[in-house]
């Protein structure tokens, strides 16, 4: 286990901490800030394991699944919570809502991929998974919306223009990675 998969590991750690914070938010209107905090050290972590992997020479095959998953359970956990309507935003502040149907995208299309990559490896034995550009830019934009719902004084405007790139990458790397998974079957 080199440096690298440590972050990645504290990582996915962090998600379950993040949403025990998340919920204690009504009764504890302070924790928001602690909230907060957990979601940039969870940005920054990302870009530091990666960071680390490619400068050190530690790039593993463990890294290139756990690095991913870590992506998904954060983004699923944050998009949830933001799009929410029981979530407890009221009386902590400013608002930063997602609409349901784009956290039910994006959550879906990770769900879709998980079992479609079960799928593909319980019948042939093997998974073709390489990292894409358009998955890479569909992570970025993800988190930037993450970040822009959170940002209180973002403009609606803004937040519908990132919500609308996130949706239409998300779209277009399911759309791709159901055309390679369809591949691999054959």
């Amino acid at each position: 286990m080199n440096w690298p998969n440590r972050i990645t590991v504290l990582r996915i750690l962090l998600v379950p901490v993040l949403v025990a914070v998340a919920l204690r938010v009504p009764a504890h209107p302070g924790l928001l800030r602690v909230f907060l905090a957990l979601v940039f050290v969870s940005a920054f972590t990302d870009a530091l394991d990666g960071a680390v992997a490619r400068l050190t020479g530690q790039r593993t095959p463990l890294g290139g699944i756990l690095d991913p998953l870590a992506d998904k359970m954060f983004l699923a956990a944050c998009t949830v919570l933001l799009a929410c309507p029981l979530w407890p935003w009221e009386g902590a502040g400013p608002a930063p809502r997602l609409p349901e149907w784009v956290a039910v995208v994006i959550v879906s299309r990770d769900l879709f991929l998980g079992l479609g990559s079960a799928v593909i490896y319980l019948q042939t034995g093997r998974l073709r998974a390489p990292p894409r550009v358009v998955g890479k830019i569909t992570t970025v934009l993800q988190m930037a919306l993450v970040a822009g719902a959170l940002l209180p004084r973002l403009p609606a405007a803004v937040l519908d223009l990132l919500a609308a790139g996130a949706v239409a990458a998300t779209l277009g790397s399911w759309a791709l990675y159901l055309y390679d998974g369809a591949r691999q079957l054959r």
